[in-house]
């Protein structure tokens, strides 16, 4: 049924997915060096530093979101292109509850990407505000 193909498409999808996440964590540890690096500094050292800080949470909160795109859609291509040569392996198959069970797996996997990612988004939404208030 092209499992093959499908396996590496999926594989190929996830290695950019993890990369995202990847970026994520890196922005994490970005903002942990310029804060670390904040010992007597003058006021507008601290202000540079906080605009760095606010800056790099931005970019970890857009990754994050791209991973969940990503993620999302790896799954969502999967379960498409999986129903397309199920059905096409089995002669005079109705295709209907083959979509409609893939659909599910789609919104289930929607579901859980939107759960995994909203830590680090409150997170970085967190820390940006309270950089905010300094």
């Amino acid at each position: 049924v092209g499992q093959e193909a499908i396996a590496v498409k999926l594989n190929t999808s996830l290695s950019v997915v993890l990369e995202q996440a990847n970026s994520v964590a890196e922005s994490l540890m970005n903002v942990s060096e310029i804060m670390g690096g904040l010992r007597n500094v003058t006021e507008e050292q601290l202000s540079q530093a906080l605009t760095n800080v606010q800056k790099t949470l931005q970019v970890g909160l857009k990754k994050a979101d791209d991973f969940a795109t990503h993620l999302s859609s790896a799954f969502g291509d999967l379960t498409d292109e999986a129903a397309v040569k199920i059905a096409a392996a089995i002669p005079g198959v109705d295709a209907g509850p083959i979509d409609e069970a893939f659909d599910s797996v789609d919104a289930t996997v929607k579901q859980v990407v939107g759960e995994l990612v909203d830590g680090p988004r409150q997170l970085v939404n967190g820390l940006s505000e309270a950089v905010g208030m300094v």
